[in-house]
């Protein structure tokens, strides 16, 4: 994937942004992606059917997209313009992406529309009015609503005898999203659904020193902490379960994926489940250590290790790491095909 300098450059008339967009349509009303574009040639608005033009295409310091003719304004809405929000739109298939929702004479356009839920990819700064605007607006349209931010960087344990951002090795209250304190104040709804994407190493010495893309499903979120979906289960000091990624979450949300990858549903659901099997084994064990005392009448310490648990244990799977998915790559390794990269370059300018 290009890794580009700067974030896309909005034009602006009366100090107004003017609407830049990825789809337009062609004469015959086709929806025309602005890497399928060609200089010159006639597209329009989505939205107000006005005319947009190419712009800076083959550009390695703009990202390049359609752009209103004359300069108008036919959308309220900012929308973010990064390189990592248009990779993730490219996971999903062209009629899903950038679809115009309207009630009451209002459109918008949602990043993607699948399956009756708008997914809405947030790299640039957005306040927490806004948040709530698009989620207002896009409820009362019937649509569930799925926001995955871009969070690189803006990560931090808060527990200083845990150094590391893995959410394995985390509880699911130790970590803090650095955002201004005012963005905070939205109480997730509900039909609405929150997702980080940051990178970290993991708790595998397979891939130690390696780095991934992981997703987090959060609970909720405030100024201090957020409350993130733990997707392992914990036994003895050992843990084991999912990392959740891009192939997870597009699973989830209705792009065709292979049968061996678990949407994010299926995860929960198989840890839950370990969850519950380790639970009834200790309440077995706990009902052995008090027959034991009864017929000893002493109380014996039965070892954690006992066969019992020590087969279960055993029986469980290891961690799901990213590169048990077939294309993906990890940081280390030359990424030579852009679908399984939605990653810009942390080093790279806001």
């Amino acid at each position: 994937m290009t890794v580009l300098k700067e974030r896309v450059k909005i034009e602006t008339h009366k100090n107004k942004a003017v609407e830049i967009v990825f789809i337009a349509k062609d004469k015959e009303g086709n929806n025309i992606t602005i890497e399928e574009a060609v200089r010159g040639g006639e597209y329009f608005c989505p939205i107000c059917d006005g005319a947009v033009i190419v712009k800076a295409k083959g550009s390695e310091a703009v990202r390049e997209h359609f752009a209103h003719k004359n300069k108008t304004e036919c959308d309220s809405w900012n929308y973010d313009m990064s390189e990592w929000h248009r990779a993730w739109q490219n996971f999903f298939p062209k009629e899903c992406q950038e679809v115009i929702v309207q009630k009451d004479g209002i459109k918008h356009r949602a990043d993607v529309l699948i399956n009756n839920t708008v997914i809405e990819f947030q790299h640039s700064p957005i306040t927490a009015e806004e948040i709530a605007e698009r989620n207002r607006f896009y409820t009362e349209c019937g649509h569930k609503v799925v926001w995955v931010f871009d969070a690189e960087g803006k990560i931090n344990n808060k527990n200083e005898s845990v150094n590391t951002l893995d959410p394995c090795l985390c509880a699911e209250t130790d970590l803090c999203w650095k955002r201004p304190k005012r963005e905070f104040s939205i109480k997730i709804p509900e039909n609405v659904t929150i997702y980080l994407q940051y990178r970290t190493s993991i708790s595998n010495l397979q891939y130690a020193g390696q780095e991934f893309d992981i997703l987090l499903e959060i609970k909720s979120v405030d100024s201090r902490q957020i409350v993130f979906y733990k997707t392992f289960c914990e036994f003895s000091g050992t843990n084991r379960g999912y990392y959740i990624i891009s192939f997870n979450f597009l699973k989830e949300y209705g792009v065709p994926i292979a049968d061996n990858i678990p949407s994010i549903t299926e995860i929960k659901q198989i840890v839950e489940n370990w969850r519950l099997q380790l639970q009834q084994l200790e309440q077995q064990h706990a009902y052995q250590q008090q027959s034991a005392s009864k017929r000893s009448g002493l109380l014996i310490k039965i070892s954690p290790t006992v066969n019992i648990r020590r087969n279960y244990v055993d029986s469980l799977e290891q961690y799901v790491t990213p590169t048990q998915y077939t294309g993906w790559q990890t940081k280390s390794t030359q990424r030579t095909n852009k679908k399984f990269s939605p990653r810009r370059n942390p080093r790279r300018k806001k």
